[in-house]
């Protein structure tokens, strides 16, 4: 199944690092990454985190740099709220400018009723284990990983329900007492459902793939995104901290 986007391929791998940014934390954190494509930055991403006894949020924002601005514009804005202790979603937002065409959009689970809601009044079947994008990361990134440790899930994209696996490849330590996680992350493909949306963004339309792999190095004591991969050389994008 193909969804429409307004983008050529190669330039809308750096929106993924909207998703995969960055960490979940115990309280207030802010973070901002650098996305670099064939070795240029192309966009800068800010991730913050809020916390309160019902509900954990976290809010992304990708900008294109204002020279690429000139190949495409973005500026999307992403918040996922989730329950603090299962990291199961609650409520997923996006507000997406893309070249000027603008798009708002919602989607509310009902784990009682075992929905997805969408803002068009669209439902899926939902059930209480389904991640999404976001939740799913939030999952990796807090998980305490052994090497060599792999785990399958579902991850909901916007009525499509994709099997994804997480394999823990290794677990190290740095001289400066820093301790890194390495996980990639893949497609295996589509199990379920169909499209709520005939146009998206460019996260949501060029992110999922059938075998898409992305390599994430993983902070364990910070619990956040150190640096992200995805693609192969000499096209890779690459996301890191600042």
């Amino acid at each position: 199944m193909k969804i429409k986007t307004n983008l050529y391929r190669p330039f809308g791998w750096f929106a993924l690092i909207a998703w995969a940014a960055g960490p979940l934390a115990l309280a207030a954190q802010q973070n901002s990454y650098t996305v670099s494509w064939l070795g240029i930055p192309v966009v800068d991403v800010s991730v913050v985190w809020q916390e309160t006894d019902s509900v954990w949020s976290a809010e992304y924002r990708a900008t294109s740099r204002d020279w690429f601005n000139r190949v495409y514009a973005v500026d999307n804005s992403y918040r996922i709220d989730m329950h603090p202790v299962t990291l199961r979603p609650l409520k997923f937002e996006k507000l997406i400018v893309e070249n000027n065409n603008s798009s708002h959009f919602v989607t509310k689970y009902d784990t009682t009723a075992e929905k997805a809601l969408y803002a068009n009044g669209l439902e899926r079947h939902w059930r209480p284990d389904d991640m999404t994008l976001f939740s799913s990361l939030a999952w990796v990134e807090r998980h305490a990983w052994m090497a060599g440790e792999s785990d399958t899930f579902t991850v909901e994209i916007e009525g499509i329900f994709w099997a994804v696996e997480a394999t823990c490849s290794a677990v190290t330590t740095t001289e400066s007492g820093m301790e890194l996680v390495q996980v990639g992350v893949t497609f295996l493909g589509i199990r379920s459902g169909e499209a709520v949306l005939s146009s998206t963004d460019i996260v949501t339309a060029l992110l999922p793939g059938e075998k898409h792999f992305l390599r994430f190095t993983i902070d364990r004591i910070q619990r956040r995104i150190q640096d992200i991969r995805f693609g192969r050389i000499p096209f890779q994008v690459r996301a890191t901290i600042n």
